[in-house]
């Protein structure tokens, strides 16, 4: 339907579209899972919420093996 509309490379870089944001979905997943992760290893980990926590500011909290 869109190749007779639009033609070839239209139609090409939907159906690339459509397989690339299916591809995607598996790798959300993932990342769903390693944020929540880390998420709780944060919670349960001392010394990393006395680095994190300081005047109640986790912006941005690099974890290096703390």
């Amino acid at each position: 339907l869109i190749r007779d509309y639009f033609g070839e490379k239209i139609s090409l870089y939907f159906a690339w579209l459509g397989l690339y944001t299916t591809w995607l979905i598996p790798a959300s997943f993932v990342g769903v899972l390693v944020f929540l992760f880390g998420f709780i290893y944060l919670a349960n980990n001392r010394p990393a919420q006395d680095v994190c926590t300081i005047g109640r500011n986790i912006t941005m909290c690099p974890l290096c093996d703390v």
